[in-house]
């Protein structure tokens, strides 16, 4: 962040971020609205604002301004029970957030405007992952499948949506 490398840990109603050089705190921790469990956090940045999104076990996806340590916009809906994983990318020039419920969804989210980008219906995504390809892998029980990256110029029907811009190469 700014120049400095950081963690950021979540638990039960708070986020903190950490100095991996002086293995300190930085500032003061953030606060949720509500006691919400972190259940799982991923960070990137959104047009230069470094930021962690983190999926709750209220079943909602939320994103911190980690310099300002404000909430970004309104908790995104994105699951009807916890979120288990979340991991971020930028599509097609877009920070794109991912997130894997305990419903068996995967959701994309565009986390400029805030608004969803597409869903995967999956059973028990455990895990997420992207590769430098931007290809998504989802850990499932005791299977992986990678949803490969389809180019932009490949044809991808009426809707531009996730279930079109990947193909799942292992399932």
């Amino acid at each position: 962040m700014d120049g400095t490398p950081v963690a950021v840990t979540g638990g039960v109603g708070i986020l903190r971020v950490w100095d991996l050089r002086t293995r300190t705190e930085i500032g003061e921790y953030l606060t949720s609205p509500r006691r919400v469990k972190v259940c799982a956090l991923a960070c990137t940045v959104v047009d230069g604002t470094p930021v962690a999104v983190f999926g709750g076990d209220d079943g909602m996806v939320r994103v911190w301004d980690l310099r300002t340590r404000t909430l970004i916009g309104e908790p995104l809906a994105a699951h009807s029970r916890e979120v288990l994983a979340v991991a971020c990318m930028v599509m097609d020039g877009i920070p794109v957030a991912v997130s894997g419920g305990g419903d068996g969804v995967v959701r994309l989210w565009d986390l400029q405007s805030g608004k969803p980008a597409g869903r995967l219906m999956v059973t028990k995504p455990g895990a997420i992952a992207v590769s430098s390809q931007g290809d998504l892998i989802l850990g499932r029980e005791h299977d992986v499948a990678v949803f490969r990256r389809r180019s932009a110029q490949a044809p991808r029907g009426k809707a531009d949506n996730a279930e079109n811009r990947y193909t799942n190469t292992y399932g």
